[in-house]
């Protein structure tokens, strides 16, 4: 009985070793970008936000989009601090843009009146049927197993 109540007591204790010891691996051969990367994988940072974006390309012009989003995507990447984006094809000119953002305040304030920035989207636009694209969601990123290079 007395062996009984000293593993009862040792397992939150071994618990709480084990996560001590991941903490300090983490702290002494990552960067600080790194652990964030790390703990937020592990839900700690929840803030992280994904947006789902629907664009339904005019038919023949799907070579046109793909290289206007990607030149929009990335500056919106360079100059709003967005994580980044995937755009995903799903056939018959429908494509859908999963985008990650540090949180929903810097989602919220991306965007200028800068005339690159009109260009690029009025570039990106020209391509689409409804001359826009479509939000179709915006969610908080509960558990993030993505790799980072898709393969």
């Amino acid at each position: 009985m007395r062996n009984a109540g000293r593993r009862q007591a040792g397992r939150p204790d071994r618990a709480r070793r084990r996560s001590v010891r991941i903490r300090q691996r983490l702290s002494q051969h990552h960067p600080r970008d790194a652990r964030r990367r790390a703990f937020s994988r592990l839900g700690v940072f929840s803030q992280v936000i994904c947006v789902l974006i629907e664009f339904i390309v005019k038919p023949g012009q799907e070579d046109e989009f793909v290289e206007a989003w990607t030149d929009l995507t990335r500056y919106i990447r360079a100059n709003f601090g967005s994580r980044g984006s995937r755009l995903h094809h799903g056939g018959e000119g429908r494509y859908v843009g999963y985008a990650q953002w540090p949180d929903a305040q810097t989602h919220a304030t991306a965007g200028d009146d800068s005339a690159e920035y009109r260009r690029l989207r009025e570039r990106m636009n020209a391509t689409l049927e409804k001359g826009e694209s479509t939000l179709l969601d915006k969610m908080d990123v509960a558990v993030d197993l993505l790799d980072s290079d898709p393969a």
